[in-house]
């Protein structure tokens, strides 16, 4: 029987040591439970931080944006009214009319009614559509 006893006391031996390891896994268990969770609190709330801070962000830039647009309609409004109409003055202008072809055949007299009709289509401004071709 003292084989069976040392047996015995083998096997109770070796299952204190298996509950004492479990015991300690557990303890190792526990705290990596809570140790995560701690983890993920910090990095939720590092998260919120950069949220808010991109929200701030995008606000600033997005005011930044509506004012470059609005400069920038105002710069091109100035543009368009400096290309189309130029200074007032010079709707005011009245442009003296070329002086009428008397179909003279001289070829210098017939030069000086085209030099002037070019003349008054470019001070008018008539576009070159609407000017007449000589073919």
């Amino acid at each position: 029987m003292a084989g069976g006893s040392n047996t015995m006391q083998e096997s109770v031996t070796r299952i204190e040591q298996n509950i004492s390891e479990l015991v300690g896994v557990d303890g190792d268990v526990q705290s990596d439970v809570q140790s995560p969770g701690s983890s993920l609190m910090v990095r939720l709330e590092a998260i919120e931080k950069k949220q808010t801070e991109l929200s701030e962000l995008l606000d600033n830039l997005s005011h930044d944006m509506e004012q470059l647009a609005q400069k920038s309609s105002d710069e091109l409004g100035v543009l368009k009214r400096a290309m189309n109409g130029g200074n007032s003055m010079d709707v005011l202008k009245k442009v003296p009319e070329p002086k009428a072809f008397s179909g003279a055949r001289d070829a210098k007299e017939l030069e000086n009614f085209l030099w002037d009709m070019e003349q008054y289509f470019f001070v008018v401004r008539t576009p070159i559509e609407q000017q007449v071709t000589l073919t």
